[in-house]
């Protein structure tokens, strides 16, 4: 009953490199609910294999760090039906999808003390900090012959700089001064899609489970024994039954009869 009407399940996507604290259901009029996790989930890594001489997956995998309150608190790398579990949620590996090409770029300050370092999609907006931040506008697998490179605006309190270019391993001034760029490369990228799903009532399920599995052992294992006793002015009569070490069951209720009987004859001489 609590599992039916508390039970929540839906989807993550995350691409590499990247965070989340929504994931997405669907109700049975098809209807899209968003819920937000106590918590933030990056994929670090993701990998695939395929079966040899196809483009068929054979395995895929993601790397997760799950960040409480802003900080990594755990990490754990999942496959499918090799789920990560933490706090009452379950995370499962259910799909991917890829995502094209991506400009790793690290931004560094005026001191060279690097500050990020973040994978960019064309045309993606990346905050900095107060009203900082920068976009990748265009990129080269080789241009001018001379490796890949990758074509950044910068801006500076709300003031847009000019385009500018930075080929691979060739940290480069942000027109404005203020950034320093350095392009890592180009690598394609890739989005985990994870199955999440959250059930209150599985703690009572093995809190049953551990009131009852005691009692089930006792039941198979245990002895279980019946007597019944009637006392008579001359006599005491005893029935008995048992499941088990029927031997020792009757010399114990022969030795109980044997002292109630002795017993009365005390009474009796008296």
């Amino acid at each position: 009953m609590v599992s039916n009407l508390r039970a929540v399940s839906g989807r993550m996507f995350i691409p590499e490199g990247r965070k989340s604290s929504i994931f997405v259901t669907q109700d049975r009029e098809g209807q899209m609910r968003r819920f937000r996790l106590p918590f933030e989930v990056e994929c670090e890594d993701f990998g695939i294999d395929y079966y040899p001489g196809t483009q068929q997956p054979k395995v895929f995998r993601s790397d997760l760090l799950l960040h409480v309150d802003g900080e990594p608190a755990f990490r754990k790398h999942i496959e499918v039906n090799k789920p990560l579990d933490y706090k009452g949620f379950r995370f499962f590996q259910a799909f991917y999808d890829e995502l094209g090409v991506m400009a790793r770029t690290r931004v560094s300050g005026e001191d060279g003390a690097p500050l990020t370092e973040t994978m960019v999609t064309l045309g993606e907006v990346v905050p900095l900090g107060g009203a900082d931040a920068f976009a990748l506008i265009d990129f080269e697998a080789d241009r001018d012959g001379q490796g890949p490179a990758v074509r950044l605006r910068a801006i500076e309190n709300d003031k847009v700089g000019d385009p500018f270019w930075v080929r691979k391993d060739d940290p480069t001034p942000a027109p404005l001064g203020k950034y320093q760029f350095d392009f890592i490369d180009l690598e394609s990228v890739f989005a985990t899609g994870l199955e999440v799903s959250v059930d209150p009532g599985v703690k009572i399920v093995w809190a049953g489970a551990v009131i009852l599995i005691p009692s089930l052992l006792w039941a198979l294992f245990g002895y279980h024994h019946r007597v019944w006793l009637r006392v008579e002015p001359d006599r005491a009569v005893a029935w008995w039954t048992g499941n088990k070490r029927k031997p020792q069951l009757e010399a114990q209720v022969r030795t109980a009869l044997a002292r109630i009987e002795g017993a009365a004859e005390g009474e009796n001489d008296g």
